[in-house]
């Protein structure tokens, strides 16, 4: 398992340092924080395309092995032409030290605190990276074969490679963990080398920085009984909330992002920045596919920026506004290429404007009218609205023009952010609209960091940058060693659990389960007992029942399987894979027969027809027919 883990981290990272070990020892620290974010957003995006014409698990292998001939094609012909190929030089041992030891420390904190836990909507995302894994695009959902899957998958494709990459020894539970972490550590090591192009030198500084990002969350100082303890109102601490697999992808898209607007701010003045277009259109697309909230947040503030600097995007006010067409382009269509979440049949059905609220991921909206509602609120977004007013003051003062640029970009995030969190409600409900807040508090974040160390100690803009950047990751760290153990002390694997009973974190899909690269998803009845088991080692279109407008999680009851898929997954008259626990028991004590009184029968009665899979399962298939037999003998 270890092995396999480690291969599959590897796998992941490979693209991102090949490129900053053989590129030119000559870029610039602005060209090389770029490349991280936008080698991963590009990795991601090829894959996606090669899934068209091949299975995703096959265009994963695929990809691997084209990064591998490509990067050495490319250093073949350059050093024959006399090219300095290497580690840039920019990238001292101080800067690489500091960014690798942020990254560590940001995916070491998942492994100490979230090993094992079936964290966000895991019943939806385990069977659907498996599901995935072994379709092609356009995907379709793993409760629903019939109608293409509408959903940001980006998130879930990104667990898939980490899967494919360990030749599915890997359960998908460990690889959604692993992208979490990965990812997180990804974006802290981009902070880190964003910081250095900045500027900064102390050691600590690069270091504690992107940790300060990776941890970010609210100021909870509201009146006890008020929201959830150590909390924010309206969105939860950024650390936990990541785990849904969208939010820690997007949030490395958004380093890649927002860092290039600072660093093209910067240069207002001097040459462009390498990359700087590429990593815009690159991170936009993979946004798209992702966190299509915080994109738009992101774009329509981008267009503000636009009418007051029309210098950010191109040698014109023409050429910039071209440049925002064409980036509106590149993240529609990848968002209609990959996965159109946005159309009909989707989770997100009706979009309305509601009465001013202080939104609640828990409770109720508290009206802005009322006082608490308008402090709640206000405690909510300080972490948003202190580092921004801290680089308007500085901008004004020292006539800084790119925290000026940057302060206007801020002020239209942020205003997105306040109109669209009060006034909106999905679905007729107000209690997703913490999607709202990730982007307006990483940038805030991320903005502040770059700017902190430019300013003059006990100033009042320090002080207000001090209270949006350093602040909340203190209470982050509070809420994971006091609040985290009782709050996620139900989402484990165990028999108490009526969808995970058995572990799946550590277990070799392979040996236990069968599995194999090349397995393509089929309508199948799982064992109740052994639901997330199967379901996180081997592909599956199964039952589900309704979630945000749309089959979302996997049913643990027999009989509401089984008649499920016979009346919404397959047609009349259509086979039925059923996977059952196998009986006798493998020699691993803890495997056994588990009870589900649907595999009992069909274990019974059409024993013949079944073969086994791996040392946990048996796989029967019935015709329409022997299925009939089965219901009348329930």
């Amino acid at each position: 398992m270890r092995a396999a883990a480690a291969v599959a981290l590897v796998s992941f990272v490979f693209p991102t340092a090949a490129r900053l070990a053989i590129g030119d020892r000559q870029r610039s620290l602005s060209e090389v924080a770029l490349e991280v974010p936008q080698t991963v957003a590009i990795d991601l995006l090829a894959i996606l395309a090669l899934a068209y014409f091949v299975p995703l698990d096959v265009s994963v292998l695929i990809s691997r092995m084209g990064w591998l001939l490509g990067f050495a094609a490319y250093a073949t012909i350059r050093r024959r032409r006399g090219s300095d190929l290497g580690w840039p030089r920019c990238l001292s041992v101080r800067v690489t030290t500091a960014g690798l030891g942020a990254a560590l420390v940001a995916w070491a904190t998942g492994q100490v605190f979230f090993p094992n836990h079936l964290l966000w909507d895991r019943p939806w995302h385990t069977p659907l990276v498996t599901s995935l894994a072994g379709q092609s695009v356009p995907f379709r959902s793993v409760f629903d074969p019939i109608h293409p899957l509408r959903y940001h998958v980006g998130g879930d494709v990104a667990a898939a490679v980490f899967r494919a990459s360990s030749l599915d020894v890997l359960s998908s539970n460990a690889a959604l963990t692993m992208a979490h972490d990965v990812q997180l550590g990804l974006a802290a090591f981009g902070v880190c080398l964003l910081l250095a192009a900045f500027g900064a030198r102390p050691w600590a500084w690069l270091f504690l920085g992107p940790l300060a990002f990776v941890l970010q969350g609210p100021l909870p100082w509201r009146a006890p009984g008020v929201g959830q303890p150590l909390e924010g109102y309206a969105y939860h601490v950024f650390f936990t909330v990541a785990y849904r697999p969208h939010v820690s992808l997007a949030a490395l898209m958004m380093v890649g992002f927002v860092g290039a607007l600072a660093l093209r701010a910067r240069s207002l003045e001097g040459r462009q920045v390498s990359g700087f277009l590429l990593t815009l259109f690159a991170t936009a697309a993979v946004l798209a596919i992702s966190d299509e909230a915080s994109l738009a947040l992101l774009g329509a503030s981008a267009g503000v920026l636009w009418l007051f600097v029309p210098a950010m995007f191109g040698a014109s006010r023409s050429r910039g506004f071209l440049t925002l067409m064409l980036l509106a382009i590149v993240a529609a269509g990848a968002h209609l290429a990959f996965s159109p979440s946005l159309g009909g049949g989707g989770p997100i059905r009706k979009i309305e404007w509601a009465p001013a609220a202080a939104p609640a991921f828990l409770g109720a909206a508290l009206p802005l009218a009322t006082e608490e509602g308008r402090r709640v609120f206000a405690l909510d977004v300080l972490p948003i609205v202190s580092p921004w007013l801290g680089l308007v003051i500085y901008g004004s003062i020292r006539r800084d023009k790119s925290a000026t640029t940057l302060a206007i970009f801020m002020t239209a995030l942020g205003a997105c952010c306040i109109v669209l969190a009060t006034k909106v409600s999905f679905n007729g409900v107000r209690d997703e609209l913490q999607r709202f807040f990730v982007a307006p508090l990483l940038v805030a974040c991320l903005y502040g960091l770059l700017f902190l160390s430019k300013l003059p100690r006990g100033s009042m803009a320090q002080v207000l940058m001090l209270l949006g950047v350093a602040i909340p990751p203190a209470y982050t760290v509070l809420w994971l060693t006091h609040v985290a153990p009782t709050v996620v002390a139900g989402q484990v694997e165990g028999p108490a659990n009526d969808w995970a009973k058995e572990p799946t974190f550590d277990v070799d899909c392979r040996r236990v389960a069968g599995a194999r690269i090349g397995q393509r998803p089929a309508p199948t009845y799982v064992d109740v007992g052994l639901a997330s088991l199967y379901a996180s080692c081997r592909p599956i279109f199964g039952f589900g029942s309704e979630q945000w407008g749309m089959p979302m999680l996997i049913s643990v009851n027999s009989r509401d399987q089984f008649k499920g898929l016979q009346k919404s997954v397959i047609h009349p008259g259509d086979a039925l894979d059923f996977v059952c626990a196998r009986t006798p028991p493998a020699p691993d004590a803890s495997a056994k027969a588990t009870g589900d009184p649907v595999c009992s029968v069909v274990v019974d009665a059409f024993r013949s027809t079944c073969h086994d899979e791996g040392e946990r399962f048996v796989r029967c298939r019935l015709s329409s027919e022997q299925q009939s037999a089965v219901a009348v003998r329930m």
